[in-house]
């Protein structure tokens, strides 16, 4: 089997990896609709308001795992280019069907989340270096900001620059970083219009148990 064709099954298997909705059945466990519940969004934030902190990351963890696993099994099949593709890109290209997967779920009508966790979990995989910078750049954002929209969009245009600025990335990540960066503004749309309009819930450090 060649590389392209085992490339194709990855993405494949990595699409419907995304499309696990973790914090959905996080939530069914409870006996809780998670699209009803806060923003109805089916992400780690909104399973933090429903089900307290320890759901939430647990949540979060796995929704980055979703992005992380299809990302390194692509860094361990390609080493070399893929014609002109450099193998970082390669890595991410696969892991952003991972995304699309979350954001575009199968399983749930071609809805899903905002991408944020899993989005994470690609850069991980493919240029940790990126990813904790970028990390390190959200968890300062949300701090001072308490909202966890700003925190996130922000974090991932930052991985542009720091894509740029960290020796030893393939300047071909840059143009994927940017295409995530468009998506999740887009995908934060309804948050945009809530922070305008000065109606858009801060982030709670502590929040309830169930």
């Amino acid at each position: 089997m060649s590389v392209e064709t085992q490339l194709a099954v990855l993405g494949v298997c990595a699409y419907f990896l995304g499309s696990i909705p973790v914090g959905v059945l996080a939530a069914r466990a409870k006996g809780i609709d998670l699209t009803q519940v806060g923003s109805g969004n089916v992400g780690a934030t909104n399973v933090n308001r429903a089900l307290g902190k320890q759901w939430g990351i647990a949540v979060f963890l796995l929704d980055m795992l979703k992005g992380l696993v299809p990302t390194l099994s692509a860094r361990y099949l390609v080493t070399t280019d893929v014609g002109s593709v450099q193998p970082q890109a390669v890595w991410i290209l696969i892991g952003i069907l991972a995304v699309f997967g979350h954001t575009k779920s199968i399983f749930l009508r071609f809805k899903g989340g905002k991408g944020i966790s899993t989005s994470l979990g690609v850069c991980l995989g493919a240029a940790p270096l990126v990813a904790a910078a970028a990390f390190a750049f959200f968890v300062l954002v949300l701090a001072t900001t308490r909202y966890m929209s700003v925190a996130s969009m922000f974090a991932v245009a930052s991985s542009i620059i720091f894509a740029l600025l960290i020796p030893g990335q393939s300047q071909q990540i840059i143009p994927l970083f940017a295409l995530l960066t468009v998506a999740v503004i887009v995908l934060h749309r309804n948050n945009i219009g809530r922070l305008r309009a000065g109606t858009e819930p801060k982030f709670a450090f502590v929040s309830k148990k169930i």
